[in-house]
């Protein structure tokens, strides 16, 4: 999610909307495709279809790649995806070939041709965006490993990023999210409008990092930071030591 795009919440199961329904909320949208990116895109205005595409086919169209953000997409993935779709990329991520989704300390997608290792992997269909046709191809940008063993509110907090409503629920609470978003609608949306901020504090790490190098007299060796770096205790102490 970027800061000015439009923030959207679906419910995968009827029962999330009954506590909304119940309290005069208005219901959030139900997920209705294969690929929920796709029920995003539509709710921004665009014509989005999406079917199964062949290698002939897909060879001959131009490719579309969806970039996914997310902390801990090891567990996420597969939770934005069904049917066809989810199938290709559980295939994906049973693979050892040339075209794989990998999990080690964070989760990432892998093409490789003529030797050349490439950060996406084709999904096997087609998407018509605005009636033009293109192969859907998905990058994965997971936050996961940046915090060694960390929690997304944990990293949030080390990079400067403010989440409010984190503490909304206990332990025990959160593992039964069903239930909460059944019985406090209100604190569930505020909840999980925080799990959307994973690119805003993406944005504070790579941002804290250019100050770091600038304090140490390195700016001009300054690279981009890379998505699996450090230990929990040492991160934090890196980023928080250069914003006292």
């Amino acid at each position: 999610m970027g800061v000015d795009t439009l923030r959207k919440i679906y419910a995968h199961h009827p029962l999330v909307n009954s506590g909304r329904e119940m309290m005069g909320l208005k219901p959030f949208p139900m997920v209705e495709t294969d690929f929920h990116p796709v029920d995003y895109l539509r709710d921004c205005g665009l014509e989005v279809d999406l079917r199964q595409g062949y290698d002939d086919e897909l060879r001959t169209v131009p490719k579309c790649f969806v970039v996914v953000y997310g902390h801990f997409l090891t567990a996420e993935l597969n939770m934005i995806c069904g049917g066809s779709v989810k199938e290709r990329i559980k295939q994906l991520q049973r693979s050892n070939g040339d075209e794989q989704i990998t999990s080690g300390r964070r989760a990432f997608c892998q093409t490789t041709i003529d030797g050349m290792k490439l950060d996406w992997v084709s999904l096997k269909h087609i998407i018509t965006i605005n009636g033009i046709d293109y192969e859907l191809c998905l990058k994965l940008v997971d936050t996961g490993a940046i915090h060694g063993v960390a929690s997304y509110k944990d990293f949030c907090d080390s990079v400067g990023w403010k989440l409010t409503a984190k503490d909304n629920f206990t332990k025990d609470e959160k593992g039964r999210m069903l239930d909460m978003a059944i019985e406090r609608p209100i604190e569930f949306e505020e909840y999980s409008l925080g799990d959307l901020d994973v690119y805003e504090a993406l944005n504070c790490y790579f941002e804290q990092w250019q100050v770091v190098y600038e304090k140490l007299g390195l700016s001009d060796y300054y690279q981009c930071p890379k998505l699996t770096i450090a230990t929990n205790n040492g991160l934090k102490n890196v980023l928080r030591i250069h914003r006292k």
